[in-house]
Order: structure tokens, then C-alpha cells, then sequence
């Protein structure tokens, strides 16, 4: 699974050796965008990808897509069914104020529905059932760019 920040997700498979090589499956990602707050009209606006994580634990199909706005997308690609975007975290707060640099899932087996995001001047972390993130750090004097789980604690 590869994504840009063009919005495309695109899905390959190594084994089929065809020249040239192209993605078996595909999905733009999108996130709604309120077009008149009067009629309460929502439309999809094309945003793009900065980085993917990827969690046995979490299920062979999940995949969490980090975006140039600020969120985080769960994507699920399952065989034989179209790529689908599950849930979005950070649209009703706690997005990013610039992309997501850094996203990874906890590497506890136990508490895998937890995952780390960093971008801007903060590291959140995130619960798979809430919307918004359960931490932030402070804001810090020099802009984050990555981020990971401690082995030991």
C-alpha cells in the first residue's frame, strides 16, 4: 500500500511479475467539507496522504493513513471488496494544525487500539473508538516530525 499526497491510495501485489507494474486496487482520499452552513450541504474535498501504519494486531486489512490536514483516516482494504475509508479521527477537534508526520500503533499486543500521531508542534495519542484524541502534549518550541513508542514503558 503506498499513498502521496496527490490523495491516492494504491494497493500493489509483488507477485504478479507484468510489466509495467500496476496497483490492483485504488481509493482517493477524501474528507467532507461544509459547503453553505445554512442548508448544512457537505461535500467531499480530496485531501492527501503523508504516511501509513500498519498493526497485525489491529486486523490484516486496517490501516491507519495520516493526512496533510491534520487527521487520520482508517482505511480497510479487505480481498475482493472495494477499499473503503472506516472512520476519520480529528474532525470534530483535535486535528493537527499541519500534516501527520508520524503514526504508529502501540507495539503492545494488548493495547493496540492505541496509536501515537505527531505533527505540527505536538504528539497526540488516540483511542480506535474516539473521535478526538485522549492526550496532546504541550505545544513545543521547535516543529515535531516523528515520533515512536517506547519498548519498556
Amino acid at each position: 500500500m503506498t499513498t502521496s499526497t496527490d490523495g491516492n491510495i494504491l494497493f500493489w501485489d509483488f507477485k504478479k511479475q507484468v510489466e509495467p507494474l500496476r496497483p490492483f486496487d485504488e481509493c482517493v482520499l477524501t474528507e467532507p467539507a461544509y459547503v453553505s452552513e445554512d442548508k448544512g450541504n457537505v461535500a467531499e474535498t480530496i485531501c492527501g496522504g503523508t504516511n501509513i501504519a500498519f498493526d497485525i494486531n489491529a486486523g490484516p486489512t486496517k490501516f491507519l493513513v495520516g493526512t496533510e490536514l491534520g487527521s487520520i483516516c482508517t482505511v480497510n482494504a479487505r480481498p475482493k471488496k472495494p477499499v473503503e475509508i472506516m472512520s476519520r479521527f480529528g474532525l470534530d477537534g483535535g486535528r493537527h494544525l499541519g500534516p501527520v508526520y508520524s503514526c504508529q500503533r502501540n507495539p503492545d499486543s494488548s493495547m493496540f487500539h492505541y496509536f501515537l500521531t505527531v505533527g505540527d508542534w505536538t504528539a497526540q495519542i488516540w483511542h480506535d473508538e474516539l473521535k478526538t484524541p485522549i492526550m496532546r502534549t504541550k505545544f513545543h518550541s521547535s516543529y515535531l516530525s516523528d515520533g515512536c513508542w517506547s519498548p519498556s514503558r
